[in-house]
């Protein structure tokens, strides 16, 4: 059948918590039979869960302006977190929770938000103002309502949300908006300017002026600072952080300017950023204080006042200066001090001459005078100062002379200027009044008077034409003051005029001019000459003498009669023309105290006395070499010309028609002379085509002759040298085309001389160069030596060194030579032989006796002996070895594997040179066994046990073992039997022996053989190799300080006789190493005792009797 059921709620559905529900039902039947379905119940949603508004913070300033926005529309979305789901338009299908972040774009059919404001809309509005939360571009300012100063600095604006049906659907946020504070208000000060007034003796930091600013702003923006920006006089200040004005210098209205007002600027600025700051002026008026005395004008002191009768007179005015700046503080007046004095002070100042002054008397009066502040009383507010008064001068005093006549006496030599007496005068008065002036009446102006009074020569005294002169002299004062009148003295003086000798012979004329013939007969009358002299007797008397000749040679040619002035010939040889064309003879006339000259020129006339004369005594001349043109001038020696290229000329003292020049040669002259000279000219040439220098002489000389033809007396030689100079026309050489040098190697300062030579002699600074070749770089050559340096050489690198030099003169154009330098060097043993083998791991059988196979090269890079080498082993097995020239290595003895499988030596190679070198090279021979030993048999190392010294019973087990030392690679077995004797028991045989001892060991080690307390190890214990061959015994370690010998009988199979034996001894100072002793019988029952060591010499002991079935021991 069928039955229904309703499943009701039992809770309330939050579409916010669950969109949806999943209801199983089962129904079950009595048989127990069910069935199941699924339901699912969506959730619809309500719009029951209002949604939430934040509250946040937000700063403005106060500036901004209408329309600024508070908050962005995305600001405004972000604060809203919806209650109901929404549907997303990013995700369309299907609900997403409340908080999704798609929020501001949800869409709902029935939930279509508004954003609204619910307080202070007048201050803020949304914009667009009805758009949908999801359309709100921004919160914004509606009026300026925000000035900070205006009292509202922040607003708390409510925001909500509307759904669809205008409901309000939130809680109520919005945002909290502070307004910033800008700075915008200027400081304003309480007054536009301020005047202040203070008394000039405030006291520094007097504070002035309170100042007052107020600023709308807040915090640092309102926060005012003062300071002064004008204050040019620096008496004023504004202390950091204070409002005051205070006095910053002590004010003093008593200096210029001191009364006027101070114009100051204040500024009040604000601690905003940027400041705002302004202004307001401050006049300061200073008052002033009565605090200065007067003061009498200093540069005032000092008056001056006519002598005279007249007063009362007006002398100065005193100024008295008070610094006080008011007028009223200055009313000051004046007070004289001295009772006495002709002068008198008014209250003003005003100084009068009160009664009659004259200077002659008193000159200066001092006058004391107090000025006085008169509002004041104390002696501190005056001044008192001395004023100095000069009494003027009125020429009142006529000059006074000394004399008043006089006679005086001057010679007529005296000189202009001089003095002859004095008159002066003088005057009482001062200045000009006394300043006098002199004349001079009389003497035809001979006389003068200077202005102190000195009567003085004023022209020329002549005792000839007056003998006596009278003179008048007059005083004048010279007064400069309007009206005043000059007044005067006069003085009479006579002045006699002495003779004196001031006359002067005087000849008829300065200048004789007179001719006569050279050597013209002595005595001959030249010229008489005649002087005057103006003065009376007795200086009138006048006599001659000859004050100068000229030229000096020529004073003993004449002389003068001192009484007559006759000038005559003296000497007629010395009257010659050729050596004095001109006489100048000075005459004095003297008439014993003044003198008068002339001058007298005495002109010779000639005659033909003279022979030609050269200029010079010796030529010198010069003439290039190879100079071919025949001919050509080389010397030209004339009277009228100079020589060619050497100015040679020749001069006849007479003159023409005296003067006749001819030339020859002299008469010691050669006849090869290439040069000859012509006897009219004086041409000189030479008479060969060519001079070489290199082939004749360098310089020729030669005497030339000059002589009149029409007197041969007359004549004069001269010498001449020529020198031929060289040109470039010879190359320079060297002593040798080829130098040949042998150098040692490795020599250090070698150098090599190559001098050249050029036989031009122009040329001979020679220069050197080694020749562009780069196997010379370390060679330097001397430039102008020619001596080549050479470095250390390496004949192992060059043996042989070639190089060219080249030798350059310096002629115009140069030349040069070259010549080859072959260098052989010596060697020097300055190499090691050098040692090369294929291998240095030599392998060679045991049994082979033949050179070692190897190559084997030696070389040394050295020459000669230095490369001729010796060869020598050495080293630790050196001594099995040998070597020859022939570089073969030969084995000495046999090499023996089973004793020795390796041997090193060391092969020396040796040069001959001096000192020695040497070098080594290290070999190793591996040594190859060979089938070369027989088969041991060996004792097992257990055979031997220690014998104790109180012990008789010890068994000594031997246990032989076969073996063969050239196994593995060479086994060959035999059989034997060991047979050990005693000397105590004699043959044991095979069998083990025991030895029944003494107590006593030295007994037991006498017969036993042993020592006490012996342990034997063998390594290679007792063997033997057949008839013939040695036992070896050996041991590793034996405690014993003595040496032991273990002597055994050997028997072979073979022969069953006793044969040779081996003892091998070990001792602690010898451990490790094998001394052999081989003891072998021979035919006289003898034994031979053979010590074998391989550093040792063999060494023979004889016993005797001990062959037969002995067996001995030995210590040492």
């Amino acid at each position: 059948g069928s039955d229904s059921q309703t499943t009701p709620l039992t809770g309330q559905l939050d579409y916010e918590q669950q969109t949806s529900y999943t209801i199983e039902a089962v129904v079950s039947d009595s048989g127990k039979r069910n069935q199941s379905s699924i339901t699912v119940v969506q959730v619809l949603n309500k719009n029951d869960v209002p949604s939430t508004i934040a509250t946040i913070r937000k700063t403005i300033d106060e500036n901004d302006g209408v329309d600024a926005t508070v908050l962005s529309g995305d600001e405004i979305r972000s604060m809203v977190r919806y209650g109901d789901a929404c549907l997303c338009q990013e995700c369309p299908g299907g609900p997403v929770p409340s908080t999704c972040s798609c929020a501001a774009n949800a869409t709902h059919p029935n939930m279509p938000y508004t954003v609204v404001v619910f307080n202070h809309t007048d201050v803020f509005y949304f914009h667009p103002q009805t758009a949908l939360l999801s359309e709100i571009d921004s919160l914004r300012i509606r009026g300026a309502h925000n000035d900070y100063e205006m009292g509202a600095n922040s607003y708390a604006v409510g925001i909500g949300l509307n759904d669809y049906r205008g409901r309000l659907d939130s809680s109520m946020g919005g945002v909290v908006v502070t307004i910033n504070d800008i700075n915008d208000n200027t400081p304003v000060f309480t007054m536009d300017s301020y005047n202040v007034t203070v008394n000039e003796s405030s006291p520094l930091d007097s504070v002035l002026l309170q100042l007052s600013a107020n600023d709308a702003d807040s915090g640092s923006n309102g926060q005012i600072q003062y300071s002064l920006v004008h204050n040019s006089s620096g008496f004023f200040r504004i202390p950091p952080g204070s409002s005051q004005l205070v006095l910053d210098k002590m004010l003093d209205t008593d200096i210029p300017g001191g009364l006027s007002p101070f114009l100051l600027v204040v500024s009040a600025t604000d601690s905003g950023n940027p400041s705002l700051s302004s202004s307001a002026n401050i006049t300061v008026t200073v008052i002033d204080v009565n605090d200065n005395a007067p003061e009498i004008e200093p540069t005032n002191l000092m008056f001056s006042v006519s002598e005279g009768n007249i007063y009362p007179r007006l002398v100065g005015q005193l100024i008295a200066v008070d610094m006080d700046a008011d007028p009223a503080n200055r009313d000051n007046t004046f007070l004289a001090g001295d009772v006495d004095s002709p002068f008198t002070v008014s209250a003003n100042g005003s100084i009068y001459a009160s009664s009659a002054l004259d200077r002659e008397s008193t000159a200066v009066y001092y006058l004391n005078v107090t000025a006085v502040d008169k509002q004041l009383s104390s002696s501190l507010v005056s001044d008192v100062a001395l004023v100095t008064i000069a009494v003027l001068d009125v020429n009142d005093n006529s000059p006074v002379f000394n004399i008043t006549s006089s006679a005086v006496q001057v010679s007529e030599l005296t000189s202009l200027n001089h003095r002859i007496v004095n008159v002066n005068a003088s005057d009482r008065d001062a200045g000009d009044n006394a300043r006098l002036s002199y004349q001079v009446h009389g003497g035809d102006g001979v006389f003068a008077i200077s202005q102190d009074g000195w009567l003085l020569v004023n022209g020329s005294l002549d005792f000839e034409t007056v003998q006596r002169y009278w003179l008048t002299v007059v005083a004048y004062d010279n007064p400069t003051a309007p009206g005043s009148m000059r007044r005067n003295a006069t003085a009479v003086i006579a002045v006699d005029v002495g003779n004196e000798n001031d006359n002067f012979p005087k000849f008829s004329q300065r200048v004789f001019n007179e001719t006569e013939l050279e050597h013209s007969a002595s005595g001959s009358v030249i010229v008489t000459l005649t002087a005057t002299d103006g003065d009376l007797p007795p200086f009138n008397n006048v006599m001659y003498t000859i004050e100068r000749v000229s030229p000096l040679q020529a004073a003993d040619a004449i002389q003068l009669d001192a009484a007559s002035g006759k000038l005559r010939v003296r000497t007629s040889s010395l009257f010659d023309r050729e050596q004095f064309q001109t006489i100048w003879v000075t005459v004095s006339a003297n008439d014993s105290l003044n003198s008068g000259s002339a001058m007298v020129a005495v002109s010779l006339g000639d005659i033909n006395d003279s022979p030609p004369v050269f200029s010079q005594d010796w030529y010198f001349m010069s003439l290039y070499e190879d100079f071919t043109p025949v001919g050509i001038p080389d010397l030209w020696m004339s009277s009228t010309m100079p020589i060619l290229a050497n100015n040679i000329t020749t001069t006849d003292a007479d003159i023409s028609p005296n003067i006749k020049v001819a030339y020859r040669l002299g008469d010691n002259v050669s006849a090869s002379l290439p040069f000859e000279i012509d006897a009219v000219t004086g041409l000189v040439t030479h008479n060969i085509s060519l001079i070489d220098l290199e082939s004749s002489e360098s310089s020729y000389q030669f005497t030339v002759v000059a002589y009149d033809p029409t007197d041969g007396n007359l004549w004069s030689s001269a010498s001449v040298t020529i020198t031929v100079l060289d040109i470039n026309d010879n190359y320079p050489m060297f002593n040798a085309s080829t130098f040949s040098h042998n150098i040692r190697e490795n020599e250090v300062g070698e150098t090599l001389d190559l001098g050249a030579y050029d036989y031009d002699s122009s040329t001979v600074a020679l220069r050197y160069f080694l020749a562009n070749n780069s196997l010379l770089r370390s060679f330097t050559i001397h430039p102008t030596t020619g001596i080549v340096s050479l470095p250390a050489l390496d004949r192992e690198a060059d043996s042989f060194v070639q190089f060219e030099v080249l030798v350059e003169d310096n002629g115009v154009p140069s030349r040069t030579s070259t010549a080859t330098v072959m260098l052989t060097i010596t060697d020097e043993n300055d190499n090691r032989p050098v040692i090369m083998a294929e291998t240095y791991q030599l392998t060679v059988s045991e049994t082979d006796l033949s050179p070692l196979d190897f190559k084997l090269n030696i070389s040394d890079l050295d020459a000669g002996s230095n490369a001729v080498i010796d060869l020598t082993v050495g080293g630790r097995d050196g001594g099995h070895f040998s070597a020859n020239s022939s570089l073969l290595i030969t084995v000495l003895q046999t090499l023996d594997y089973e004793l020795q499988r390796q041997y090193n030596f060391t092969l020396i190679a040796t040069d001959r040179g001096w000192p020695p070198l040497t070098s080594s090279k290290n070999f190793s021979v591996t040594v190859t066994n060979e089938n070369d030993e027989s088969p041991l048999i060996l004792l097992s190392p257990s055979s031997v046990t220690e014998i104790l010294e109180e012990d008789s019973s010890t068994e000594l087990l031997a246990n032989p073992v076969l073996s063969d030392p050239d196994m593995p690679q060479n086994p060959t077995f035999a059989s034997a039997q060991v047979q050990l004797q005693n000397k105590l028991f004699g043959q044991v045989g095979t069998a083990p022996f025991y030895c029944e001892a003494p107590e006593s060991k030295e007994e037991k080690a006498q017969q036993c053989g042993f020592s006490t307390s012996l342990d034997f190890h063998f390594d290679a214990p007792m063997a033997f190799a057949g008839a013939g061959s040695d036992l070896r015994l050996s041991a590793s370690r034996i405690r014993s300080t003595s040496s032991l010998f273990l002597s055994m009988w050997i028997k072979t199979s073979a022969s069953g006789a006793s044969q040779n034996m081996t003892i091998v001894s070990y001792s602690q100072t010898s451990a490790g190493r094998d001394v052999l002793y081989n003891i072998k019988c021979d035919g006289s029952n003898s034994l031979i005792f053979q010590y074998v060591n391989a550093s040792s010499a063999n060494l023979d002991v004889e016993f005797a009797n001990i062959c037969s079935g002995f067996l001995g021991i030995w210590r040492h």
